[in-house]
C-alpha cells in the first residue's frame, strides 16, 4: 500500500494512493467434492487506487476545486473463480467555497462521465450473475458549518 500527497505552491495540491493485495482461501471445503482451497476470495479486487488534483484559484478567495479519479480492479464474482468482474474507473469533481467565517458551500459531481459500473457483483449457479449498479452521475450540494474553536 502506497500513498503520497504534496502541496505545490499556494495553488495546487496532489494526492494518490495505491493498494495491491491478494486474498486467498487457505483451506475451504464447503461441501463434499467441492474444494476452494487456494482460490482467490470473491469480491476482493487485487488493486484499488485513487488520485486527486486540487486547485485554489485566486478568484475563489479561499475556495478549492478538485478532480478525483478512483479505480477498483478486477475481481472474481464466485469462490470457484469462474466468473470475473472487470473493475471500473470513475471521475469525480468537487468544489468548496467559504461563505462566512465558519460556513462553506460545497458541490460534488460523482461519476462525471456517467460510467456504468457495479458496486457489488456476484455469481451463483442458482441465480447467475448479479450486479448492484453503482450511482449514475449524481450532483451533491450542501452547506458545511465548522463549529469548532479557533
Amino acid at each position: 500500500e502506497l500513498a503520497a500527497s504534496a502541496t505545490l505552491g499556494q495553488i495546487l495540491d496532489v494526492s494518490a494512493s495505491y493498494t495491491r493485495a491478494t486474498h486467498r482461501y487457505e483451506e475451504w471445503l464447503p461441501s463434499e467434492g467441492v474444494d476452494y482451497s487456494g482460490n482467490t476470495m470473491e469480491d476482493a479486487p487485487r488493486t484499488l487506487a485513487s488520485a486527486s488534483l486540487g486547485i485554489r484559484p485566486p478568484f475563489l478567495a479561499g475556495g478549492r476545486i478538485a478532480l478525483e479519479w478512483s479505480h477498483v480492479g478486477a475481481f472474481w464474482m464466485d469462490p470457484a473463480n469462474t466468473h470475473r468482474y472487470d473493475g471500473h474507473d470513475l471521475l469525480h469533481v468537487r468544489a468548496q467555497q467559504p461563505l462566512l467565517d465558519r460556513l462553506s458551500v460545497f458541490a460534488r459531481v460523482h461519476n462525471v462521465t456517467n460510467e456504468r459500473y457495479a458496486e457489488t457483483a456476484a455469481y451463483t449457479d442458482a441465480r447467475g450473475q448479479e450486479y448492484a449498479p453503482g450511482m449514475p452521475r449524481t450532483l451533491y450540494l450542501g452547506l458545511e458549518w465548522n463549529g469548532g474553536s479557533r
